[in-house]
């Protein structure tokens, strides 16, 4: 599934794993402060493209990566590794779902009621759905 794959990458990548190691999962976030800095992700959109004789296996789904931390420090760093470690990037994901480009759609920060700092990264995935996703 695509959104596996996507965490795979993340979590191999350094920057990332340092902040908060494998602790990026569906929403919602713990309650458990102690477990953060924390990353949900949530699939907001997704739309295949079409030929006149129906659709292509070319898709684009738009996944947003939501950083949590107690410190605004920590969020902001948490969210600038997700852009650099997404924003172009092209290749196989590790469950075999080809990307031909991640582009970083929107960053935006903000303060959560649960008094933690959060940044949101939007991951606009361009991939071929050779496989069932």
């Amino acid at each position: 599934m695509l959104t596996d794959g996507l965490r795979a990458l993340a979590i191999a990548d350094p920057a990332i794993y340092a902040l908060c190691g494998d602790r990026i999962a569906p929403p919602p976030a713990p309650e458990d402060l102690s477990q953060y800095p924390y990353v949900t992700y949530s699939r907001v959109s997704y739309a295949s493209d079409y030929a006149t004789d129906g659709p292509v296996s070319f898709s684009t789904a738009r996944i947003v990566y939501e950083c949590f931390a107690i410190r605004k420090a920590d969020a902001n760093a948490l969210g600038e590794a997700f852009r650099l470690c997404f924003s172009g990037y092209r290749g196989v994901l590790n469950e075999g779902t080809p990307v031909d480009s991640i582009e970083i759609a929107n960053v935006s920060d903000a303060w959560n009621p649960a008094r933690v700092y959060s940044v949101q990264v939007h991951a606009m995935v361009n991939f071929s759905e050779a496989k069932n996703h």
